[in-house]
């Protein structure tokens, strides 16, 4: 379903990610191919959202090496974060911020780690309406983690930041990393939460091809 990215690599990626708005790799532009099979090169946020806008539809990223491609997705997704928090006019705000665990509990099981289609299909059909610590209800904090040993995986918690809208709303952003135990397959995902009104949160998963509005 996604690359495989070794761990650590990728989540020091993230981390790091985003410390000016360049996207050159070893100085040069990145090279993207969009969905009408045109390439264009961007070396900064601004120009990456500058295609957006004007309809590019992001097809393919460069073959770059596995522990650096999640870390360039990421890149370009902050950029998206970089210009709705600009569009939409966010502010920072200092709302408490959750635990992973706690945000586990409210996580639409759907975005749990899942490696094939068939396990998607079957959480969807099992887990609809519940939680990724429904779906994994072993899950135990280790450190800076939350692992669980029946089913492999883990999930250590990048970013939280909280925003308030011009009509009062709170808006949450989150990354996190999704990894297995013993093997070296691991995702990062970002996600705006836009309600947490019901027990099972309305989360907006971001991707390099999000809505401009």
């Amino acid at each position: 379903m996604n690359k495989i990215i070794p761990f650590v690599a990728m989540a020091l990626f993230s981390q790091l990610a985003m410390a000016d708005d360049s996207l050159d790799i070893d100085g040069l532009p990145l090279v993207l191919t969009l969905q009408d099979n045109r390439t264009v090169s961007v070396s900064n946020c601004d120009e990456f959202i500058k295609v957006r806008k004007a309809g590019g539809v992001v097809k393919e990223l460069p073959d770059l090496p596995n522990d650096f491609y999640d870390g360039m997705r990421m890149e370009l997704i902050d950029c998206y974060v970089k210009a709705v928090v600009s569009q939409r006019s966010l502010m920072r705000s200092n709302a408490p911020k959750p635990s992973l665990s706690e945000m586990l509990h409210h996580i639409p099981a759907t975005e749990k780690l899942l490696i094939s289609d068939d396990e998607k299909e079957s959480v969807e059909k099992k887990f609809k309406g519940k939680s990724i610590w429904d779906a994994e209800p072993d899950l135990t904090s280790v450190d800076d983690t939350v692992i669980s040993k029946k089913n492999d995986d883990g999930y250590k918690l990048i970013n939280y930041t909280s925003y308030t809208s011009k009509d009062g709303n709170e808006v949450d952003l989150v990354t996190m990393v999704s990894f297995v135990l013993h093997g070296t397959y691991a995702y990062s995902r970002s996600y705006f939460i836009n309600s947490k009104e019901k027990n099972i949160w309305d989360v907006e998963e971001l991707s390099v091809n999000s809505p401009l509005h």
